[in-house]
């Protein structure tokens, strides 16, 4: 099985994940912007590399193998603002992501939301000098607007990638991740511009017309969206596309 899952092509990988989502063949077309047919091809591909009659049953094992996460390959110590083969990272100067490759499974990120859920409604109980006294931590800070919008067809060439959080976010440290090259826009080396208020964060990218993109804002281990309290938020999967010349 192992075999079949390092066959699997990355066209191939796309539509499992957005099957391992609750996609079908036409929602998954749309969002990848091909055809039908073209899906099914690469399910039909996917089913025969994997042993398997299901398109379900396939995406299923794609995602429990922990390929319905986007993956990461660190090829060096990254520094603050630093760009990498995964997008575009901001690591705060306490902290070095190391170098090597990582894999992460669903129950990696089921676990953080979980963290974050009982942090925003329940509070935690600290324990001083004087006895137990209840402090609840901040919300984690939610992205309010981006752009392109979700779903958005674009015009090719030049664009601005932003988000929009509801609250001032720290300076310096940001997460644009990639799930894949073909699906990240060409961003060169630049860095995000953040707004005076501390919300926005701005990259100039480029996109190539006819292609379909997504990115993550903030996915781990990368999560360097943070508010000036440190809170990190939650992970947060935008989808665009460029329209043809």
């Amino acid at each position: 099985m192992s075999d079949g899952l390092a066959r699997l092509s990355e066209r191939e990988r796309q539509v499992l994940r957005l099957l391992s989502q609750g996609h079908d063949a036409k929602s998954a077309a749309r969002s990848l912007d091909v055809s039908v047919h073209a899906v099914n091809e690469r399910l039909r591909e996917a089913r025969r590399k994997l042993g398997v009659t299901s398109s379900r049953e396939a995406a299923r094992l794609f995602a429990a193998a922990g390929h319905d996460l986007p993956k990461y390959s660190v090829a060096k110590k990254m520094e603050v603002g630093s760009e990498d083969a995964c997008g575009v990272d901001g690591v705060g100067p306490d902290r070095e992501a190391a170098s090597g490759s990582r894999s992460f499974s669903p129950w990696s990120l089921g676990a953080f939301m979980i963290l974050l859920f009982v942090a925003a409604i329940g509070g935690w109980t600290m324990i001083d000098g004087e006895g137990a006294t209840s402090h609840s931590l901040p919300a984690s800070p939610r992205v309010t607007a981006t752009s392109p919008a979700q779903g958005a067809a674009i015009a090719p060439g030049p664009f601005e990638l932003s988000v929009t959080f509801d609250r001032p976010m720290q300076a310096g440290s940001y997460s644009f991740v990639q799930v894949a090259p073909e699906s990240y826009p060409d961003c060169g080396s630049s860095r995000p511009a953040q707004s005076r208020d501390g919300r926005t964060f701005t990259l100039r990218c480029a996109a190539v017309s006819g292609r379909s993109y997504e990115v993550w804002l903030n996915s781990p281990p990368y999560m360097n969206f943070k508010s000036v309290e440190g809170v990190p938020a939650g992970p947060y999967q935008l989808r665009f596309r460029a329209g043809r010349r």
